[in-house]
């Protein structure tokens, strides 16, 4: 955490002016700074005073007083240091100390220790929080944080037990848009596409469901098949709606937040709030060999893993390959492709953010209201700046729609 001594000497009487506040609103009426996340978080989350010596602790929340195991007491007025320990990461640690000293917004990924000693993995998103009588000074960082292998869930801050969500498959066909229920244990669908043909399989979080009971994930697709033709271009993945997203300081608040998180666990990515320029959509995707948690090339002859079945395992050859091309490699066409892409983030079943570092549970309508979510699989020339719908070749299409209609209840 925010590296430097843990000593209590000297600290500033500022070190305990929001000893009394347990939640971050509390802290924001109190100190005037940061409302524009106010109302937003919910999980473990502290502020550090970056302009005073040691750069103390001054305010943390209940959650991070459970995560940790240490009393408000033993916390206010030291620097996070303390929750450092043998298997810390030193490049972590400067990475953070840079975006301190930057005064910027950042996500890094730490070992920490609670008082027991148990270590967990700590994704903090650091946040400099401006003081709206003079914003030109930033005295406080607010840090955000989760354990990445925690596989508890936060509790929703409203009632949506009837709230469900169905996934549709969309592929593109040369004539007409060909739509298919795909359900959580649903069959293998068969779509073939403009460069690509294959079967895929898709599944989300369900309570009792075995497949993800040892999973820190709430939504996985499974993809195999074959590329027909050398793709043009990067082949990008990710998530999309259809209409321009129009936030305001609040949402775009949030949007950042979760942009930084989201931009820390893959490389290249491509980002797009959308515009009034024909087929500008919002949109976050990764090259595939980013975005892909697993992929598996099985030459012609030989015999493909199966899908729908169990998590897929890679080679550490191929994992090599991944982590080396983020900007995408040439496809080997003719031979099989099975890849999987997971989120542990996105509740589709209950249509909301899930984990995030520091923030409760977030609807997904507050972003794009009734829209359905986009998965996208797709194409575009090395010359082209933004992905438009009407330039980019699309490989694939996976349609998540929301519906609190009771009848969908048993389908994913």
């Amino acid at each position: 955490m925010f590296p430097s001594s843990t000593s209590k000497n000297s600290v500033p009487s500022m070190a305990t002016t929001f000893a009394n506040c347990t939640t971050y609103d509390d802290f924001c009426k109190a100190s005037g700074v940061g409302s524009e996340l106010k109302g937003f978080i919910q999980g473990a989350c502290l502020v550090s005073d970056i302009l005073s010596s040691d750069q103390p602790i001054v305010f943390v929340n209940d959650a991070f007083v459970r995560m940790t195991g240490y009393s408000r007491e033993e916390i206010i007025g030291i620097n996070c240091r303390f929750l450092q320990g043998q298997e810390t990461s030193l490049q972590e640690v400067e990475r953070m100390r840079e975006i301190i000293r930057n005064k910027s917004e950042g996500v890094v990924e730490l070992v920490n220790y609670n008082k027991a000693g148990k270590k967990f993995q700590n994704v903090l998103y650091l946040r400099p929080l401006e003081d709206p009588k003079n914003p030109e000074t930033v005295r406080y960082m607010l840090g955000m944080q989760t354990d990445r292998n925690s596989t508890t869930t936060s509790p929703l801050k409203r009632s949506t037990s009837s709230f469900k969500s169905r996934v549709r498959m969309v592929v593109p066909d040369v004539n007409k848009r060909v739509k298919a229920s795909v359900g959580p244990n649903g069959p293998l669908l068969p779509f073939e596409t403009n460069g690509f043909k294959g079967v895929i399989h898709a599944r989300a979080r369900r309570d009792g469901d075995p497949y993800f009971a040892t999973l820190r994930r709430y939504f996985e697709v499974q993809i195999q098949g074959v590329f027909t033709k050398q793709p043009e271009g990067v082949i990008w993945f990710g998530g999309e709606i259809d209409a321009p997203m129009r936030l305001g300081r609040v949402k775009k608040a949030v949007c950042n937040v979760l942009l930084k998180f989201i931009s820390a666990f893959g490389r290249g990515m491509h980002v797009s709030f959308g515009s009034d320029v024909q087929g500008d959509k919002a949109h976050i995707v990764f090259p595939m060999w980013a975005a892909m948690d697993r992929v598996i090339i099985t030459p012609p002859g030989q015999t493909p893993p199966p899908i729908g079945q169990a998590p897929l395992e890679e080679t550490p050859e191929l994992r090599q390959l991944k982590q080396s091309n983020s900007v995408g490699s040439d496809i080997l066409v003719g031979h099989t492709y099975t890849m999987s892409f997971y989120n542990a983030y996105l509740d589709c079943e209950n249509w909301s953010t899930v984990g995030l570092p520091g923030l409760g549970r977030i609807d997904l309508h507050t972003f794009w209201e009734d829209q359905p979510l986009h998965l996208v699989m797709y194409s575009v020339p090395n010359n082209m700046d933004q992905h438009l719908s009407h330039v980019r070749n699309e490989l694939l299409h996976l349609e998540i729609v929301h519906d609190s209609l009771p009848r969908f209840r048993d389908v994913c």
